[in-house]
């Protein structure tokens, strides 16, 4: 089975708990003393306290608070969640403009876990503060919040934003002939290729959304032609690390991939051969990613079908 490496220059990743510097600004959710010097404002919006934490959330309504910035660096803002509140979608918006979309799904379960967003430039530029905001979809949760920070963008971070259109480009030219492709985390995508999933969750890292599973697996359909060789293409990130996982199609495994945190800061790519036999007379297949006992499937940020070269 061939499997082919490309690497491409870089390009937020939830279990990424360290990739920001020290903070510039800290906000305690909950804390009376840090909501007040935060200048809270909010509406359909109340506090508790969960595994000795404190937490705002907004039920069909928001809440905002103010974070300082420093605008001679590049800067994320980093929101811890729990992993165990589901079903619950929410804008976060920084001085009214929207940088995300967050869906809290479930996942990682029974833990806390860190989502960075990249802050624009123009957005901090001749300021000393911004308001950040967390807005619910209609009939939905905003948060809950259990820590909110800005923090300066690690060095590969700053890199990988700047190079993001040329890996754009570069993936487009490399599969000219793609037949199907899936981005994992985006809402449409994972609608319209049918995923489905246990103990797995969605997140964004680098400005690109990706989706792993905790001792647990996902799968989604691809469309295939039967008439031509094709390759699987799945995209990876190089720091992930210690995480086993098989590669399966209509449940026959294709591949057993291991990321070992090379090559280290920046997204690479893997070929797989789709075995003729598992597509003939087949418009689509089913793709799985499935973790070994113990570890994580993925993240995967990006996959699709392609003819090969």
């Amino acid at each position: 089975m061939l499997a082919m490496l490309l690497c491409l220059p870089t390009q937020l990743r939830a279990d990424k708990k360290h990739k920001d510097a020290a903070p510039i600004d800290v906000f305690v959710p909950g804390d009376q003393q840090s909501e007040t010097s935060h200048q809270v404002k909010s509406e359909n919006s109340g506090t508790g306290v969960f595994n000795n934490k404190s937490y705002r959330d907004a039920n069909n309504g928001w809440f905002s608070y103010t974070m300082k910035v420093d605008t001679a660096k590049p800067l994320v803002l980093v929101c811890t969640y729990w992993g165990g509140d589901a079903g619950r979608s929410f804008d976060v918006l920084i001085d009214d403009k929207k940088i995300a979309t967050q869906q809290l799904t479930g996942t990682p379960p029974n833990q806390f876990f860190d989502v960075e967003y990249d802050i624009p430039t123009d957005l901090v530029v001749g300021k000393s503060s911004v308001v950040v905001t967390l807005k619910s979809a209609f009939g939905s949760f905003a948060g809950g919040l259990f820590g909110s920070r800005v923090s300066q963008a690690v060095a590969e971070r700053t890199q990988a934003a700047s190079e993001t259109p040329a890996v754009a480009q570069r993936t487009q030219n490399v599969d000219p002939g793609a037949v199907d492709s899936f981005i994992p985390g985006d809402q449409q995508s994972e609608l319209s290729h049918q995923l489905k999933s246990e103990n797995s969750g969605a997140g964004a890292f680098n400005g690109r959304t990706y989706r792993d599973a905790n001792n647990g697996w996902f799968s989604f359909a691809l469309k295939v032609d039967p008439s031509t060789p094709l390759v699987l293409v799945c995209t990876y990130w190089g720091g992930d690390s210690g995480r086993t996982f098989d590669v399966l199609i209509d449940d026959k495994k294709i591949a057993t991939q291991q990321l070992t945190g090379n090559p280290p800061n920046q997204f690479f790519e893997v070929k797989y051969d789709i075995p003729a036999d598992l597509m003939a007379g087949k418009s689509s297949v089913v793709v799985a990613l499935k973790s070994v006992a113990g570890s994580f499937a993925g993240g995967l940020f990006e996959s699709r079908v392609v003819k090969m070269q």
